[in-house]
């Protein structure tokens, strides 16, 4: 059973009963498998809204398999990540999960969950298109009730792009 898990998932057996590391190093990583997503240090708000200051340059990068990108259609040069801040759009995304966010899809489809910036504040949430023109910014958790924004009365309002993933961090 345990030698199955080893070579199902490409890990130590002594980090199963707690020793060493997880992974094998097996030699060096093959940089031209990888893509290096920007990961910015900046969260989004899963709740009233986060402020950003104009982060310009990646706290880090992500690295992310080139034939896993191109399964779902996704390119590098589109991709950033983020963290999420606040239990608005609970139980989809928690506090602390990092978020890829592809930018190249900015022109919100019902539905789906975006990053969207008003001036300095952050948010991710669900978006819904209205007739008067409006955006409806939808929280998964309940206590949270819609927020309609109109275009025309914000006109600093940004769809920076589709959470495409959400990664979470156990520890």
């Amino acid at each position: 059973m345990i030698q199955s898990i080893v070579e199902i998932f490409q890990i130590d057996a002594n980090w199963l009963i707690g020793k060493g590391r997880n992974f094998h190093l097996e030699g060096e990583i093959d940089k031209d498998e990888y893509a290096y997503i920007p990961m910015y240090d900046v969260e989004v708000s899963a709740g009233n809204g986060a402020a950003a200051y104009g982060v310009a340059e990646p706290a880090n990068h992500l690295a992310y398999r080139k034939d896993w990108l191109k399964l779902r259609g996704l390119f590098a040069k589109d991709l950033n990540c983020v963290t999420a801040r606040g239990d608005s759009m609970e139980p989809t995304i928690h506090s602390k999960d990092m978020l890829l966010v592809d930018t190249s899809k900015n022109n919100p489809r019902d539905g789906q969950i975006y990053v969207i910036r008003s001036g300095e504040t952050l948010w991710v949430k669900r978006i819904q298109k209205q007739i008067d023109g409006s955006l409806l910014l939808i929280s998964d958790n309940d206590t949270y009730p819609p927020m309609s924004l109109m275009l025309a009365d914000h006109p600093d309002i940004q769809v920076i792009g589709q959470v495409v993933q959400i990664s979470k961090d156990l520890t």
